[in-house]
């Protein structure tokens, strides 16, 4: 019988494909509630329950608690990237999109959504190019853009129905 030894490294490796396996596959189930509530919004009001303010109600939310958890994570990266963060903008960027972001409760609701897909466009364009992007990882990266595609288009199409 002969056993196989991991070395450090390879138990490492190991570790960070299962660690990138389980954080992709969270990320994409992220979108499911984007699209999920903005599919209710598309059928008759009498197939839904209860009724379509609520899940208007539901996607503002949950769209509101994605874009402050993004801005919060680039607040984070700024502060440890301060000698790319040139005088705080990238932390003045994530308050900024913050606090607009929850403008959008007293907006109608279309206008809402548009606002709120773009200002998750306008947490992308910033990692990707802003003072503070320093997007190592690729799957991420990848992941982010393509997570914001489908989210902001949902956004749109709920903004339509």
């Amino acid at each position: 019988m002969t056993r196989h030894y991991q070395s450090k490294a390879e138990r490492q490796q190991q570790h960070q494909a299962e660690h990138r396996h389980i954080s992709e596959r969270l990320a994409y189930a992220g979108a499911i509630p984007f699209i999920a509530l903005a599919g209710l919004l598309y059928l008759p009001a009498d197939m839904l329950p209860g009724n379509q303010e609520q899940w208007v109600s539901a996607l503002m939310t949950y769209s509101l608690i994605v874009v402050n958890f993004l801005a919060g994570s680039l607040w984070g990266r700024a502060i440890d990237n301060m000698e790319r963060n040139h005088r705080g903008n990238g932390q003045l960027f994530a308050v900024l999109i913050s606090l607009l972001s929850w403008m959008t409760i007293m907006l109608p609701p279309q206008l809402g959504f548009v606002l709120l897909a773009c200002l998750l466009v306008s947490l992308r364009l910033h990692e990707m190019y802003g003072l503070s992007s320093d997007s190592a990882v690729k799957w991420y990266s990848k992941a982010r853009s393509r997570l914001t595609v489908v989210a902001s288009v949902v956004l749109c199409l709920a903004a339509a129905s």
